[in-house]
């Protein structure tokens, strides 16, 4: 039984110390609370879970942003490589175009 006890009374101090680290995320976001705009969130019973929920909005959106712009990074980069490709395709099939008039002109004046 005594040993049941101070394996609790470890973990009630492993706790306490838990909540005194975390007591600093507490106070930073009860900051951002007393400084924002009137009206910035909905009003909601917990104004700190509110900007927590507004974060995580943020966050999410961010991600969905950052993966788009990548898409369209990676499309971008193929368009540049293919159009030089078709750029150069084409002068190629002009100049065979211009190969084959002379020869046609030349054989004809010859």
């Amino acid at each position: 039984l005594q040993e049941k006890y101070e394996k609790l009374q470890r973990r009630q101090l492993k706790l306490i110390n838990t909540i005194e680290d975390n007591r600093k995320f507490e106070r930073y976001i009860q900051q951002v609370v007393d400084i924002l705009p009137e009206g910035y969130l909905e009003l909601s019973d917990n104004m700190m879970k509110g900007v927590i929920s507004r974060y995580n909005t943020l966050e999410q959106a961010n991600a969905s942003l950052l993966q788009e712009l990548m898409q369209k990074d990676d499309s971008v980069s193929t368009l540049t490589i293919i159009d030089p490709l078709k750029r150069a395709k084409r002068n190629i099939l002009n100049f065979v175009f211009v190969v084959k008039d002379f020869v046609s002109c030349t054989l004809k004046v010859g």
